[in-house]
């Protein structure tokens, strides 16, 4: 809970005296204020230093958890209550974060941009889990892009990853067998000799599988509703 109506949370520590919303309702522009607590500057930390939230916050208590302005320290401090308000507050500073689950669905963004605002290797919370319908129309759309150059098959590989365990979409009814089954063998590169996700300079001498004749037979078994 932030202390006045003019008040909000900052996504890092949760620290409720913030000024004005850390972003604007679609990401796009930063506050560029400076936490009171933790330090964060919102636009240059995220943007600049490529830290995420969790990233930052964990190096931040790493530290010791310095107070940035110790005049704004109260004299009696909670941690764990003010923790409790990082969940609230991304959903808060992130008024538009289905939207962007739902970019990334349709490889709008990649999955760089999207772990700018969530922790892409958590759970989605309970509050939204299974919160964006996919469909063949969207796995199909994705497999075009690949067609024609403009997502790599690492980026479909990672996408397919977070689409099956992240906990954030669900499969449209009528495809809900179908899906997974395409998704599967997407996600497959990940899986070979034991690399995990982010080992991508050895990952990518195992990559060259998706040929387009590949990837036409997954859209073909889409729109048909047949094995691949």
């Amino acid at each position: 809970m932030s202390k006045d109506e003019n008040s909000y949370i900052c996504p890092v520590c949760g620290y409720d005296g913030l000024g004005e919303p850390p972003y604007n309702r679609d990401l796009s522009y930063p506050s560029y204020e400076i936490c009171s607590c933790c330090g964060f500057e919102y636009g240059f930390d995220d943007q600049d230093q490529d830290y995420s939230f969790k990233e930052y916050r964990d190096k931040w208590i790493k530290d010791g958890m310095k107070w940035f302005n110790p005049s704004k320290k109260p004299d009696t401090l909670d941690y764990k209550k003010q923790f409790s308000n990082i969940e609230k507050a991304i959903f808060m500073a992130n008024a538009n974060i289905i939207q962007m689950i739902k970019q990334y669905r349709d490889l709008t963004i990649s999955l760089e941009e999207l772990s700018k605002v969530i922790d892409v290797n958590s759970f989605a919370p309970p509050d939204y889990s299974y919160s964006v319908i996919i469909c063949k129309e969207h796995v199909i759309n994705v497999l075009e892009k690949n067609k024609r150059e403009e997502v790599s098959e690492l980026d479909l590989a990672r996408w397919a990853k977070f689409i099956m365990f992240s906990e954030w979409y669900d499969y449209c009814e009528e495809n809900s067998e179908l899906i997974p089954s395409v998704l599967a063998e997407l996600e497959a590169p990940l899986l070979w000799s034991n690399y995990a996700d982010g080992d991508c300079g050895e990952l990518k001498e195992f990559m060259g599988k998706l040929s387009p004749e590949k990837a036409d037979s997954y859209i073909n078994a889409l729109r048909n509703n047949t094995e691949s």
